[in-house]
């Protein structure tokens, strides 16, 4: 796979990973579901069987071109399939196809139906190198991606590289040569003006032994491509015209299903985002985010983490050493409201009019060059991570504190006309949800002062993984396609922040009342608009491809099923008065209130309001946002349509009807 220019990792090989493979377990999956078999590169996989262990994220998209017939033996086995499109037999390529099949990557609808023309990897590979004048542009794209997957294989899979205690490597200069052989590391480490750094840590060694071995084994000329190619596509932005649309065509189009480039003004103010963010943040924030709104966000912090604190103390099951220990870590956590104390100085930064190339190149340079200069130096617990114009949050286990950007304090997460059970509802869930991952499965290895370092007994800690493995393979069941499930393990962290965080900010809502009545808005209770506003805050469409890509990818489930936290409260139950039977029922020994979540549609999770619908009680807006998307794939409706939307208290039958206008 072709690692993304913006170094994300929803179509990184490499730092995707294809880890262990059982190619008995392929292809007895080919051999039972030989209907909907599938090709990637390196991969062969069937529909309606994941191996997220080592699946590519295109890999589950890629076919061979309807009634073609082609075959290769893969690692010396041999697989065998239906043409899912009934136009004969296809015998299955991986690696190297010959040149008569020309593999393509071909999303389809239930195995059947193609929903973009073929545009494969190699082609992408190959177009760009042309543009670029590069002889045989075509055996040079065959050499690159045979390389790249053989790079991609030799990294972890997405959930192993989560396990934060596999990273803890410190290897010293001279080990590098002799643990990871094979590229010259004394080159290497001076390039990246590391040359005289004592120790460096090998994140996860096995790539690092994997690639070095690449380096060796490999043809000089393979990798002068390789270099050659990511040169290119990584800076198509600021090339001609040809090199943009071309990028554009193979992300854009084939890996995420966006139908058209946006315009130049946007894609303008996104390179000045990512070339100087934090003197971008001061204007936002100067314009968009008062004195004010920090401190009601302030204040709900505050609450937030006494109402963690409360919880840490009513768990039964955490020794006292580990509660002692867990609390010293809470009262030691940083957290920073809307912008950083002190801001990234871009003087040392040229600007040149009309050098759009030269800029983004001077701006990468300068920002790698900054955190070059931190070294040896005692770690700034307050930086932050993200810019002030960044709809995001984050935890930094390394320095125990928490980002809450100002775009993330605005509609519909925080409203300040808003109640303070949506607020709490929305934005409170966020606070609780960084604050969790302090806590979780991986920021729990981190104590306070941020070393990496097991604080908990051994059994508080058996106690804690049986619950997340639980967890884990409650969320392994949930499928947004027949074809495709969420991996449990990959999503565990979230997972785990959203339901204790959420259930904290249940908590830091009630104590914010001081024991008072929260007012009824809209024929909603104070509970129900809590949950409500939780919900309101995970809407989300996707198109097919991008949602496949980020369950295969992504740390985080999809929204859909992260609006379901509410399952496992009992709180929730009770605001809805929810009985068994319903759709959206857990039993008490099914819930995981201190790190355990389920998935549904949310949908379901609105439709529990019916109730209150039919008694006419038709509701408005919460959250400041009066929408709701009663289908994955039906238009948004307003809330008071629900007055007029027939089946609501079978979901299943709902999902029949339109929305009324």
């Amino acid at each position: 796979m072709i690692a993304s220019a913006d170094g994300g990792t929803a179509v990184s090989g490499v730092s995707g990973g294809l880890g262990n493979r059982d190619d008995h377990a392929v292809f007895a999956a080919l051999r039972a579901h030989a209907d909907g078999v599938v090709v990637g590169l390196g991969t062969v996989i069937a529909e309606g069987y994941q191996m997220p262990e080592w699946t590519h994220p295109l890999a589950t998209r890629v076919v061979g071109r309807p009634g073609w017939s082609c075959y290769v033996a893969y690692d010396g086995g041999e697989a065998a399939g239906a043409d899912p499109w009934g136009g004969g037999t296809l015998e299955w390529v991986t690696d190297s196809p010959p040149p008569a099949c020309n593999f393509a990557a071909i999303p389809v609808v239930q195995g059947r139906e193609p929903l973009w023309e073929p545009q494969g990897v190699a082609g992408h590979v190959a177009r760009t190198l042309a543009l670029a004048g590069v002889p045989n542009a075509d055996a040079a794209a065959s050499a690159i991606v045979a390389l790249e997957t053989k790079m991609a294989r030799a990294h972890a899979s997405r959930a192993e590289s989560l396990d934060v205690l596999k990273a803890n490597n410190p290897w010293r200069r001279e080990d590098f040569a002799r643990k990871a052989p094979g590229l010259d590391w004394d080159a290497f480490l001076a390039g990246a003006r590391l040359g005289t750094e004592p120790v460096i840590i090998a994140w996860h060694p096995g790539a690092v032994r994997g690639l070095s071995a690449l380096v060796r084994s490999e043809p000089l000329d393979s990798w002068k491509r390789w270099l050659t190619f990511h040169a290119i596509d990584r800076n198509a932005a600021v090339l001609p015209k040809a090199f943009v649309d071309e990028r554009f065509a193979f992300h854009g189009k084939v890996l995420n299903g966006t139908p058209q480039l946006a315009e130049r003004w946007k894609r303008g103010v996104a390179a000045t985002n990512a070339a100087i963010p934090e003197a971008v943040g001061q204007i936002y924030v100067a314009r968009y985010f008062p004195p004010e709104t920090k401190a009601q966000m302030q204040a709900m912090v505050k609450n937030l983490v006494t109402a963690f604190g409360a919880r840490i103390d009513r768990l039964e099951w955490l020794s006292p050493d580990t509660k002692r220990k867990a609390r010293q870590k809470l009262a030691t956590l940083r957290v920073g409201v809307g912008y950083p104390d002190t801001w990234v100085d871009y003087r040392g930064l040229q600007i040149v009019k009309g050098d759009a190339f030269g800029n983004r190149q001077r701006a990468e340079l300068f920002e790698y060059e900054r955190h070059l200069k931190k070294l040896g130096k005692p770690v700034d617990k307050g930086e932050w991570w993200m810019s002030p114009q960044t709809v995001n949050a984050l935890n930094l286990p390394l320095q125990n504190a928490l980002n809450f950007p100002a775009a993330i304090l605005a509609p519909p997460f925080f409203d300040p006309a808003a109640t303070a059970a949506a607020n709490y509802g929305a934005t409170g869930a966020t606070i609780g949800h960084e604050i969790t991952h302090s806590f979780d499965d991986q920021g729990a290895m981190f104590d306070a002062d941020g070393r990496l370092s097991n604080w908990w007994t051994k059994e508080d800690l058996e106690h804690f993984r049986a619950a997340g493995k639980q967890l884990a393979a409650q969320f392994d069941a949930y499928a947004p396609f027949p074809d495709l499930h969420v991996n449990g393990t990959q999503t565990l962290s979230e997972n785990i922040a959203d339901v204790a965080g959420l259930a904290a900010a249940y908590d830091g809502w009630r104590l914010s009342l001081g024991g008072g009545t929260a007012p009824v808005v809209g024929g909603f209770t104070g509970p129900q608009q809590f949950f409500l506003a939780y919900s309101q805050s995970w809407l989300v469409k996707w198109r097919e491809p991008a949602l496949r890509q980020a369950v295969i990818t992504d740390g985080h489930a999809p929204g859909e099923y992260r609006a379901d936290a509410v399952r496992n409260l009992d709180e929730w139950y009770e605001a809805f008065d929810v009985k068994p039977g319903r759709r959206l029922y857990l039993a008490p020994g099914m819930k995981h209130c201190s790190g355990g979540a389920a998935a549904v549609d949310s949908f379901d999770l609105l439709s529990a309001v019916v109730d209150w619908v039919e008694k006419g009680a038709a509701p408005n807006s919460v959250t400041g946002t009066s929408r709701a998307q009663p289908g994955r794939s039906r238009p948004l409706c307003s809330y008071p349509e629900y007055a007029r939307y027939k089946g609501q208290g079978d979901p299943e039958a709902a999902a029949s009807f339109e929305c009324s206008k």
